[in-house]
């Protein structure tokens, strides 16, 4: 896989993270606004030519970046929803709550899966995806919308 894309202008190389993984096993939500899924639902802010609002300091930072930000989906539901809810609140970008939350996995490992768990969120996956990934490596399990997750 190359991630040539990924590291464009990096000095450095963020598959050197620690938790970085293919998963073709497991379930993961993304928030969307729309009800049928498409690729640029999973762009990067860096793919969509976003600046970000604060400096990005550090390897971790700027890797994360790049990525695209997903929840890991397993017993989890109410710890995911309160996630989308909260996230409302703080950040601009996401107003109005993403009426949708789009359920999918990897059915190639065209992708990185990068554990980024925090306190606040400890769901939160980054994915990385390789120059190869396609849109037809995922499998779109269900959208439903937010309010019903």
């Amino acid at each position: 896989m190359n991630f040539k894309t990924l590291h464009q202008e990096l000095d450095f190389n963020c598959m050197d993270e620690a938790g970085i993984e293919d998963d073709t096993t497991n379930h993961f939500v993304r928030g969307t606004n729309h009800s049928v899924a498409c690729i640029h639902q999973f762009s990067s802010n860096q793919e969509l030519g976003k600046q970000p609002r604060w400096p990005l300091n550090d390897k971790r930072e700027k890797c994360q970046w790049r990525c695209v930000s997903i929840n890991l989906l397993r017993d989890n539901r109410d710890e995911v929803r309160r996630h989308y809810v909260r996230i409302r609140g703080f950040s601009p970008q996401v107003k109005p709550l993403s009426p949708y939350l789009c359920i999918f996995r990897f059915l190639k490992a065209t992708a990185k899966v990068w554990d980024t768990a925090t306190d606040r969120n400890p769901s939160h996956r980054s994915l990385m995806k390789s120059d190869e990934f396609v849109f037809a490596d995922m499998e779109i399990v269900d959208i439903v919308p937010a309010g019903q997750f």
